[in-house]
C-alpha cells in the first residue's frame, strides 16, 4: 500500500525506452497493478494517431486539434517524434502539488527539456534491456532493415549517453511482473523517504 497523501509536493516520474524495451507493455502492466486507492496517477498522452493501433492508451487527435490545445496552453509538455504529435496535459501539475506522484510516458530525445520545466521534481526512469536482446526483438518485429535497425540502437546509445547520474534504470528483459514490482517498490521508497523528511523538518 502506497503512503498517503499529505503535504509533499509530488514526484513526476518520466518513463523513456527504446523501441523494443517493453516500456508500453510495461506501463500498461503497471496500470493493471496500481490499486483504486493509489496515490500513483499514470497520465495519459495525447498522440495525432489513431487510437486502434495497438499501442498504448491514449487520447487519438488531429493535428488541427492538436494545433488548437497547445496554442491555447493545454499542454505542460509535448513534442514531436516519426511524423506524431505528442502533448501531456496541464493537469499533471495539479496532481503534483496535491502530493500525487505521476508517471508520465515520455520521450529520451525531449527528457532534458523536461528537467528543464521540472527540475528536481522530476524522476528520469529508463526501461531498458541488453542490447543482444532489444537488437533480437527489433528483428524479430520485421518492421525494419538491418542497416535501420544499426541506426536505431546507435541512437539509443547516443541517447544513455545524455541521462543524468540519477536516472532510475529498469531491467525489463525478465517477466514484466518484477519489473513493475521494482518500479512501484521505488516510488514508495521515495514517498516514505521525503514523508520522513517533512516530518522532521
Amino acid at each position: 500500500m502506497f503512503s498517503e497523501v499529505n503535504s509533499r509536493a509530488g514526484r513526476l516520474f518520466y518513463v523513456m525506452g527504446a523501441s523494443g524495451a517493453g516500456k508500453d507493455y510495461l506501463l500498461k502492466a503497471l496500470a493493471r497493478s496500481l490499486p483504486a486507492y493509489s496515490q500513483v496517477h499514470i497520465a495519459r498522452r495525447f498522440i495525432t494517431r489513431p487510437a486502434h493501433d495497438g499501442s498504448e492508451e491514449h487520447v487519438p487527435i488531429s493535428r488541427a486539434e492538436f494545433d488548437c490545445l497547445l496554442a491555447s496552453g493545454n499542454f505542460v509538455l509535448n513534442w514531436e517524434a516519426h511524423g506524431l504529435c505528442y502533448g501531456i496535459e496541464q493537469t499533471v501539475c495539479g496532481w503534483l502539488e496535491r502530493g500525487y506522484d505521476v508517471i508520465v510516458n515520455g520521450s529520451r530525445a525531449h527528457c532534458p527539456h523536461a528537467m528543464e520545466q521540472f527540475g528536481d521534481t522530476l524522476v528520469p526512469v529508463l526501461v531498458d534491456v541488453p542490447d543482444s536482446l532489444l537488437e533480437s526483438r527489433l528483428y524479430g518485429r520485421g518492421r525494419e532493415s538491418r542497416d535501420e535497425i544499426r541506426k536505431r540502437l546507435k541512437r539509443h546509445h547516443a541517447l544513455k549517453q545524455s541521462f543524468p547520474a540519477g536516472t532510475l534504470a529498469l531491467n525489463n528483459s525478465g517477466p514484466v511482473e518484477e519489473t513493475v514490482a521494482a518500479f512501484l517498490a521505488f516510488i514508495e521508497k521515495e514517498r516514505r523517504n521525503e514523508t520522513d523528511v517533512s516530518g522532521h523538518g
